[in-house]
């Protein structure tokens, strides 16, 4: 072997070297991973219960793999909202401090801010620790230190954990009817009425889509106001003859679109140009 090619084996192996080091960092000890505040698993978690000073309790509830917001009004409930909050069950304990009743008014927790209920495992949320981005939480016997971020998710208010999703998942529509044109599904295609051939079909179907992912900005109690328009949707069931029938009303479409749902008692909030995509097929 010549000089050269030793000259690049040692090189090579100095490299190794290096490489190792920089991933294995010799010397260095790993962090120990701190305990969760509880023993639950977020994702075993069924049944979620809010209490805050003066307002109702917000109840959620798990029905196979859907949650529901069963109190204070019944409805669809995010899932993302949901599972975020239930991740408190898991939340790394920074640190423990033997419960003494009478010290809880310097942690906030004598008059707690909120309370979380996950299954049967209370969680109280008190005040911030005055030089680091945690708060105090008492759990059964101890009052720990977890992120301040999980006091967000629980501090939410009701309307934010109902699903922001017009419709349900999975609902396949075969019809519409709004004011001045129907939309009907024949034999697989996507029918208009009246005729416009100026209309082309990815258009149809881009308008089909945006009714079947529309997403609003937000969600709120239906305030009784009447609707000034209606748009009618059919839906395909599991009996081929029978279809569901929704009906939404139009409540406003400035300075935003709010589209009701009379059957959930809600009403959905939409940025008002969002009326141009789910009310107007024309393409111009």
């Amino acid at each position: 072997m010549n000089r050269r090619w030793w000259l690049n084996l040692g090189l090579l192996t100095a490299i190794g070297i290096l490489a190792a080091i920089a991933v294995f960092k010799p010397g260095t000890e790993k962090p120990i991973p701190k305990p969760a505040l509880t023993a639950l698993r977020a994702e075993a978690v069924q049944k979620i219960s809010i209490e805050r000073p003066g307002q109702p309790p917000v109840v959620l509830e798990k029905a196979g793999e859907q949650w529901r917001l069963t109190a204070p009004l019944g409805a669809r409930a995010s899932r993302y909202r949901v599972e975020n909050l239930a991740r408190i069950a898991g939340a790394e304990s920074e640190a423990r401090l033997p419960l003494d009743e009478a010290a809880l008014g310097q942690y906030g927790l004598d008059k707690p801010l909120v309370s979380v209920r996950l299954d049967d495992e209370l969680i109280q949320f008190g005040g911030l620790h005055p030089l680091n981005q945690q708060q105090y939480v008492r759990y059964r016997d101890g009052v720990h230190l977890i992120g301040a971020h999980y006091l967000q998710a629980a501090a939410a208010g009701f309307t934010d954990f109902i699903d922001t999703a017009l419709f349900e998942d999975g609902r396949e529509p075969t019809a519409f009817r709004l004011p001045g044109l129907t939309l009907t599904r024949v034999d697989g295609r996507w029918k208009l009425a009246p005729e416009n051939r100026d209309i082309g079909s990815d258009r149809v179907m881009q308008f089909v889509k945006e009714w079947q992912h529309a997403r609003a900005l937000s969600v709120s109690r239906y305030d009784g106001k009447p609707a000034k328009q209606r748009v009618t949707i059919e839906f395909a069931t599991a009996e081929p003859d029978k279809r569901h029938t929704l009906e939404i009303g139009i409540v406003a479409r400035t300075p935003q679109l709010i589209l009701a749902r009379k059957d959930e008692g809600l009403q959905y909030h939409f940025p008002a140009d969002a009326a141009t995509r789910i009310l107007n097929i024309s393409e111009k």
